[in-house]
């Protein structure tokens, strides 16, 4: 996808919508290759502060081509507080980007997921619970909510709720990954049901 991508962007490169997804392409593969199980290449290495470079320069870019787009937005925002480890701009993106699309379920999402992160001064388990449940309201097929409320719940030891998180997220797997998910979490929410029993 970088690859074809990168090809649309040499074409249309003062074009919002190239420049997002060429940048979202090449963050996507920096974090998917340099994953220990895939290990491509190494987090931190040449080959992936290349791509973060890209990324950087493209969604940047895409953010002043598309200053009206809420995906591009959120995009943007996410990459500044996860990989630039800039909160506050970060946070400022993706509260416009819900400001701009309302609607959009992705978008709700980004901003929860930003909320999240127990150590940075954003954190905002509430807030993120709100923007999660809205995400679902607005679009019940899309599976990264309650993936979220899972982690969540889970951290907040709200078993039954995390249960019943687990349940959405599965449903909307494939069944490999379904079985996978099933695996990484049952365990955990089993035993905190079994201390509330």
């Amino acid at each position: 996808a970088y690859e074809q991508y990168t090809i649309l962007w040499k074409k249309k490169s003062k074009n919002a919508y190239a420049n997002y997804m060429r940048g979202t392409a090449a963050y996507t593969y920096a974090q998917h290759a340099s994953h220990p199980k895939i290990g491509e290449f190494q987090r931190g290495g040449e080959r992936y502060q290349g791509l973060i470079s890209v990324a950087y320069s493209c969604l940047s870019e895409a953010s002043l081509l598309g200053p009206d787009s809420g995906r591009i937005k959120a995009g943007y925002g996410l990459f500044l507080f996860n990989e630039k480890n800039k909160t506050d701009e970060g946070i400022e993106n993706l509260k416009n980007a819900v400001e701009l699309a309302p609607q959009d379920a992705r978008v709700r999402s980004a901003l929860a997921e930003a909320y999240l992160h127990p150590y940075r001064p954003s954190y905002n388990p509430g807030g993120a619970e709100r923007e999660l449940r809205k995400a679902i309201q607005l679009d019940s097929t899309y599976s990264y909510p309650y993936y979220l409320l899972l982690r969540l719940y889970t951290h907040q030891r709200r078993w039954k709720e995390a249960d019943n998180a687990l349940k959405g997220y599965i449903k909307l797997l494939p069944d490999e990954n379904a079985q996978a998910a099933i695996k990484a979490w049952q365990p955990r929410i089993n035993r905190g049901l079994g201390k509330m029993q």
